[in-house]
């Protein structure tokens, strides 16, 4: 019987070979095709890895050119007077309120008494000057009574003389007298009125609203607040810096006696690039990173961003009309603010950090993926919740 060549059972010379050689070799064609999906899978590869990268990037935003801030209080004296005692040592942590240093309050303690008793002074005074108005309006009424009662001593005269029985001479005693009770009745409204006049224009004006009495209730007070301000405490919570004050020195009056960096509020600058604040809004999370404890992570949301680039603030700012200009990418403060997380080592201000925020923004072709992927389904549950008969009532 003859053989054909389409006969499968019929071994090839190749194959007869390759088995009794104990291997099996693929064809020529396939060998190629395995070698150039084999060249072609890291080209592949690496453009997969890329479009991820690509798509998934842009959404967080980072910057190394970030550092810790807190507030820095000035403390300095509101009177001037020796140092009689320091409580407090370079880098000591203070609490609000605590005492820092003390002044000598024995000035000030004999000052607030020399101004309780002129304040004293100051209510006789008053007192006095309420005296003298009522002594002075009992003195008017009374020279308005002689007055009348010369006026009347005068026309009587006047009517005896036109008849011709009185003297001329007590006609013109009685003028002189009526006259003369007109004059006093005159000095004595003016001492009324002056009285009343240092009385601020009210008889019945209280002894405290006096403004005499209030002058010198406002020095009391001021020298008792001076002897209050003898004794210097934290204005906030902070840790004592920048301490070089000793008992027995003389400060003055706003003389800085030393700084106080606080420590109840602290939050991170993250200076950005304005190009990397497209996406970022107020109240975006944010991640922390501190140079000095790598392996601690601080949380937060970013507080504000800054109305100006440092450049506007600097000694010499960039004079971008002229003609030497290069544009440079400006960079624009972000105040994050941390979430306070009790067993964290305690920051100081300047250190470095590193600042991310999740800006929750994501690649128009991402979206478009996302959408096309799960948004039917998202959809049609959406749909088919809403049709959903409600439960009975």
């Amino acid at each position: 019987m003859q053989k054909t060549a389409a006969d499968p059972v019929a071994p090839t010379k190749a194959t007869t070979s390759s088995m009794r050689s104990g291997r099996l070799s693929l064809p020529r064609p396939t060998r190629f095709a395995w070698t150039v999906l084999i060249a072609l899978l890291g080209p592949i590869a690496a453009v997969a890895v890329g479009g991820y990268l690509y798509l998934a990037s842009g959404r967080v935003v980072s910057t190394d050119n970030a550092y810790v801030k807190s507030d820095k209080i000035v403390i300095a004296a509101d009177i001037s007077g020796r140092v009689s005692e320091v409580l407090v040592r370079a880098d000591q942590a203070v609490a609000r309120g605590a005492v820092l240093f003390r002044i000598d309050p024995e000035p000030y303690k004999l000052a607030l008494d020399q101004a309780e008793a002129e304040l004293d002074q100051a209510r006789a005074r008053v007192e006095a000057m309420r005296a003298e108005y009522r002594e002075a309006k009992s003195e008017l009424k009374e020279t308005q009574e002689r007055g009348d009662f010369f006026d009347v001593q005068r026309r009587r005269q006047k009517r005896l003389a036109d008849k011709g029985v009185g003297r001329a001479f007590s006609y013109e005693e009685a003028t002189a007298n009526a006259d003369a009770a007109h004059a006093r009745v005159t000095m004595a409204g003016q001492k009324m009125h002056r009285a009343l006049a240092r009385l601020g224009g009210d008889p019945a004006i209280a002894t405290e609203a006096h403004p005499l009495v209030r002058e010198k209730v406002a020095a009391r007070d001021r020298a008792r607040i001076n002897l209050e301000h003898t004794v210097v405490r934290a204005p906030a919570a902070g840790i004592v810096t920048n301490f070089d004050l000793h008992p027995g020195e003389y400060v003055g009056i706003g003389t800085v006696a030393f700084s106080l960096v606080g420590t109840e509020e602290i939050w991170v600058q993250a200076n950005y690039k304005e190009t990397d604040l497209t996406h970022v809004a107020v109240g975006q999370r944010a991640t922390v990173h501190v140079d000095t404890y790598p392996d601690v992570e601080w949380t937060g949301r970013v507080v504000s961003i800054g109305g100006a680039t440092g450049a506007e603030f600097a000694v010499l700012p960039p004079q971008n009309a002229t003609g030497n200009w290069v544009k440079v990418v400006q960079r624009l403060p972000v105040r994050i603010g941390l979430d306070h997380t009790p067993g964290r080592p305690i920051l100081r201000a300047g250190m470095s950090v590193v600042a991310y925020v999740d800006t929750g923004y994501q690649r128009p072709l991402l979206r478009w993926a996302k959408s096309w992927f799960g948004g039917g389904a998202t959809a049609a549950s959406q749909s088919a919740s809403k049709s959903a008969p409600g439960p009975a009532r």
